[in-house]
């Protein structure tokens, strides 16, 4: 959990993570991370790739072959 959040916050600071411009989408860089932390958890892969760029690759310690 800790190396998920952990690189999360590590993308939002390179700006790894694109906050989308529609008006109902989160706006800050705490609520793209809860936004991408609730659609982790729920495995909802269309709001995930909603919140990420083109070039995004995720990288889990825990499961390292994900």
């Amino acid at each position: 959990m800790y190396s998920t959040l952990f690189f999360i916050f590590a993308a939002l600071s390179l700006g790894a993570i694109a906050v989308p411009t529609a008006c109902d989408t989160p706006t800050s860089l705490a609520d793209v991370a809860t936004a991408f932390l609730t659609a982790y958890s729920n495995m909802d892969y269309d709001s995930l790739a909603a919140l990420t760029t083109d070039d995004f690759v995720f990288q889990d310690a825990a499961y390292p072959n994900i």
